[in-house]
């Protein structure tokens, strides 16, 4: 309880700190980063990167390009290198494998050269990252162990905890847990010794991982714990929230639903707070690069109000003088008229009917701007009207428009399997239906055949009345193919009706259909599944995690991918739980922060509710549907079914 309580009295002040720090860090570094010292403009844009490389690739790189080119420009080898390398970890997080692995071997090259072996023995490290990730783990292996005789030879101590715990995981990986073991305790004797508080946590995380994995519930708790308080003293969100994470799942495990749901609550709000950080260092960013831009154009203007008064004193002198030039000149004149005073009244009376003129001309040219004025607002006064006649004919369509989306409902309903005709055939299921609006584009299908059950459920372009009769059309298929043709394999039914779908709407059409197909046979305990981009969750009775049936990434409609869809069998226990859903759920803008409900938030979802009976569970998903949603407005249609056996 303890542990609880200061949980939640520090996860207050997280992400306020944080926010500011991080902010006023990318305000300066961007200002740095065209800085005219070449040294303080790399040093910028490789921080710029890497601050950047978890959440935004296209700008990560950007910067790391920057500096690459000016360190390559200015012939500066550890630039060089350094740029490398911040561009190898970006392609690491944009899982471009290949490129990582070349801009580590070039970087590794250069350090090799300048004899920077700290640097060296990171990039041995970071190449083991690369092919740990391709699932090379042997020579993950190879490199982890190269990175820490390279340091340790050399005397560079910071890093080798880091690189024992990377070669920990890779043992892991090989399920070589006694080895995993060691280099883990090597790693944070070392952690500890040097007082890094982040590896530290990084590694007691990775013991109770694997303590979890060996079955010891009580070490790994142990563990899990001084990681989560550690990390959370030190105000480390993501090793904090990775600890939190892995609590949940040991609870979960230890069959304590109170101590998993805090702890997932916990996660949930440590991934809003460093999602915080990070929209707010990208409006940091934007926010300096306007500041940049406004900068830059007040130098223009200064620069220009100067020319202009330059251009102004210039032609005040010439006014100057062109004063005393007219008034030489009148004085002049003025002499000669008084001379010639017959031709001065002659010349004054022709400049007299000139200017008349000229006033009658201007006077003209008034009226008929005048006439011009009425009859513009004689054209203004008729396009209200127009304006009005719009209006009445466009509320009178919006009320065909509804009619004919109540009528398709209508239609939609008549077809649809009822929820007691599914529970007939299913007796221990349940089925969410949201729509969005009066029809909608979702739907599902049962019909049982021998001693086979099959199960669609189907997301078709659109909502409404569109949505509609395209779900229309998808029910109808799936009668056509299961009942009509008793074709009862889920790859075979989608492949026919693709085939049919494209009959009926053609070849260029834009509508499409997402699907997941089931079929259940009690008789030998198995299920197959098919899915056109929609795939499924299987929660077993021990309800340790949900395991994904993975779709074909094509849909019904896509006529340039028209590839067979594969079939997958699965066995299936008593006690076990098979959700179908289509993505109107996870697509559901809400909670705190406004965002969508994730992919990860239900799969925790669906195990959390799993033990509970299915009306239980369809009341908790809509509830937490509901509670996400709050005054946000419904962005598609919903549909949950779910199966216990």
């Amino acid at each position: 309880m303890k542990v609880r309580i200061l949980a939640f009295l520090l996860i207050i002040s997280f992400p306020v700190s944080l926010l500011s720090k991080e902010k006023e860090e990318i305000g300066q570094l961007i200002r740095q980063a065209s800085d005219e010292n070449d040294s303080v403009r790399i040093s910028a844009n490789i921080k710029l990167a890497e601050i950047f490389t978890e959440d935004n690739y296209s700008l990560a790189e950007k910067y790391a390009l920057t500096a690459l080119e000016v360190s390559l420009t200015k012939e500066r080898k550890k630039d060089e290198a350094d740029a490398c390398n911040a561009l190898g970890l970006i392609y690491i997080q944009a899982k471009k494998y290949d490129k990582a692995l070349e801009k580590f071997y070039n970087c590794l090259k250069i350090r090799k050269e300048i004899k920077e072996m700290a640097g060296v023995a990171d990039c041995y490290n970071n190449l083991g990252l690369v092919f740990r990730s391709t699932g090379e783990v042997e020579k993950s292996l190879e490199h982890f162990l190269k990175a820490a005789e390279v340091a340790k030879t050399n005397n560079y101590q910071k890093n080798i905890g880091a690189y024992f715990d990377n070669a920990g995981k890779s043992y892991y990986m090989n399920s070589e847990y006694e080895l995993a073991y060691d280099f883990f305790m090597k790693s944070l004797v070392i952690s500890e010794s040097n007082n890094d508080i982040k590896s530290t946590a990084t590694v007691l995380t990775d013991l109770g991982m694997l303590f979890i994995k060996q079955d010891e519930k009580e070490k790994a708790m142990e563990y899990l714990e001084k990681a989560y308080m550690l990390a959370k003293t030190n105000r480390l969100l993501p090793e904090t929230r990775r600890a939190a994470e892995v609590l949940n799942s040991l609870f979960i495990l230890s069959d304590d639903y109170k101590s998993a749901y805090f702890y997932y609550k916990e996660f949930t709000r440590l991934t809003d707070s460093i999602k915080s950080i990070k929209l707010a260092n990208r409006m940091s960013f934007i926010e300096t690069e306007i500041k940049f831009e406004k900068e830059q154009q007040l130098e223009l203007v200064s620069v220009e109000k100067e020319e202009l008064e330059s251009t102004l004193i210039l032609e005040r002198q010439l006014f100057i003088l062109a004063l005393f030039v007219l008034a030489a000149v009148s004085v002049i004149i003025i002499l000669m008229l008084l001379f010639k005073g017959f031709r001065r009244k002659r010349t004054n009376r022709k400049i007299i009917n000139e200017q008349k003129v000229s006033i009658e001309e201007k006077s003209g040219v008034l009226y008929l701007q005048s006439d011009e004025i009425g009859m513009l607002k004689n054209e203004i006064d008729r396009n209200q009207n127009l304006i009005t006649q719009q209006q009445n004919e466009n509320l009178k369509i919006k009320n065909q428009i509804i009619e004919s989306a109540e009528y398709a409902s209508r239609i939609s309903s008549a077809l649809i399997t009822g929820k007691e005709e599914f529970r007939r055939i299913l007796p221990d299921s349940f089925i969410m239906n949201m729509p969005c609006e009066h029809g909608s584009g979702d739907f599902y299908f049962i019909s049982k055949k021998a001693d086979r059950i099959i199960i669609a459920v189907g997301d078709c372009t659109g909502r409404g009345v569109a949505g509609t009769l395209m779900s229309v059309l998808g029910m109808n298929l799936f009668s056509i193919v299961v009942n009509e043709k008793g074709i009862a394999r889920p790859n075979v039914i989608l492949n026919t009706v693709r085939d049919l779908f494209n009959q009926s709407v053609g070849d260029k059409s834009n509508d499409h259909m997402e699907a997941a197909v089931i079929s259940i046979s009690h008789k030998t305990k198995t299920i197959e599944y098919a899915g056109a981009k929609s795939p499924a969750y299987i929660v077993r009775k021990d309800h340790h995690g949900a395991e994904e049936l993975q779709p074909d990434r094509m849909r019904i409609g896509d006529t340039d991918m028209m590839q067979p869809f594969t079939n997958k069998s699965v066995s299936i226990s008593e006690g076990d739980s098979l959700y179908l859903f289509t993505d109107g759920f996870t697509a559901q803008f809400g909670g705190k922060s406004g965002k969508k409900f994730n992919n990860n938030m239900f799969r925790q979802l669906l195990i959390w509710s799993s033990p509970r009976s299915v009306y239980d569970q369809e009341a908790a998903i809509a509830g937490a549907f509901h509670e996400w949603k709050g005054e946000n407005e419904q962005v598609d249609d919903v549909l949950v079914v779910g199966v216990k056996f």
